[in-house]
């Protein structure tokens, strides 16, 4: 303790030294104290003076340096799913035709979404296929993108490196190669392995669907009529979102009621629904209800089925 190396109202400076090296006796030399004040460690890694994990983990671990093409993958909007997939291509590590090919595998390795057989590679798959062109054309027009490149790297560049209007345009210019990316390795990999065919409008719907969730996050819902042209004008015009606030307070009576909800949404099949049942605080049913909603995220459903039957208690 501190209190051991004070003698009279001062430092003991025979007792520092016999404990600490010269250098660091110099320094406790000059530090002012109080004797009526408790002693208080302090942990010099963190400005708060508070031991935490975390610093003492940044501190001890050896950093790599950082990089920077990889920042737009990993982001925390994007479910970690798509982010890792975007990493293994960055990293070539996904499992294609060509890939494969070097370890000895020969058979049907070319690309299941053309109609002509061409050999499946990273670059074929995810930039100049038939579908991959069809996409990224689509994708790239309202934002004034160029999407006809030969190397999935350079078209990832084109939309990374894109000056944005603001933080929604950067928002989509971030996350839309990934979408694109994930959309394609899952259409691919259904109709490998289960001979399952996505059509051209499921494709553009599940991109349009998947942008939507992502802005939601972190801006707030858009309205559910708008496409994808929609949602590129008005992000790189200035898209704002209006919040709104309201007190609401529980009024509790006599017979007062118990109102339980939940909500669900299945990502797979792009389906939302809620239900509930409202009782009297006897146990005795009052009203019960389920109903399909507008496909969106599960907190979104959750809220939706409270909202509901709040509502009609209300009145």
């Amino acid at each position: 303790m501190v209190k051991h190396f004070i003698h009279q109202n001062n430092w003991n400076k025979g007792t520092l030294e016999t404990t600490l090296p010269r250098d660091i006796v110099d320094e406790v030399l000059t530090i002012k104290f109080e004797e009526d004040r408790r002693d208080k460690p302090l942990w010099k890694l963190d400005s708060s003076g508070k031991f935490s994990c975390s610093s003492a983990f940044q501190d001890l671990r050896q950093k790599r340096p950082t990089l920077t093409q990889l920042e737009p993958v990993w982001n925390k909007t994007v479910p970690f799913k798509i982010s890792f997939l975007m990493w293994r291509l960055h990293k070539k590590k996904l499992p294609l035709g060509n890939s494969l090919n070097k370890f000895g595998f020969t058979s049907n390795m070319d690309c299941v979404c053309c109609r002509s057989p061409v050999q499946e590679s990273y670059n074929h798959l995810f930039a100049v296929g038939e579908m991959a062109r069809r996409i990224w054309k689509w994708v790239s027009r309202p934002v004034g993108i160029e999407s006809d490149n030969n190397n999935i790297v350079q078209i990832l560049d084109n939309w990374w490196k894109t000056k944005s209007n603001n933080s929604v345009h950067k928002l989509i210019l971030t996350i839309s190669p990934n979408m694109v990316c994930w959309i394609l390795w899952k259409a691919r990999c259904s109709k490998k392995f289960s001979s399952k065919i996505f059509y051209k409008i499921w494709i553009y719907n599940q991109f349009v669907f998947q942008t939507k969730i992502v802005i939601a996050k972190k801006f707030g819902k858009m309205q559910d009529q708008w496409g994808w042209t929609n949602i590129c004008s008005i992000a790189m015009m200035d898209y704002k979102l209006k919040l709104t606030s309201k007190m609401v307070k529980w009024n509790i009576h006599g017979d007062d009621l118990i109102l339980n909800t939940d909500g669900s949404y299945m990502i797979s099949l792009g389906r939302a629904g809620v239900g509930g049942i409202v009782r009297r605080r006897n146990g005795n049913m009052v009203i019960a209800f389920a109903k399909p909603i507008h496909f969106s995220t599960n907190n979104f459903s959750k809220a939706c089925a409270a909202f509901l039957r709040i509502s009609w208690c209300c009145h």
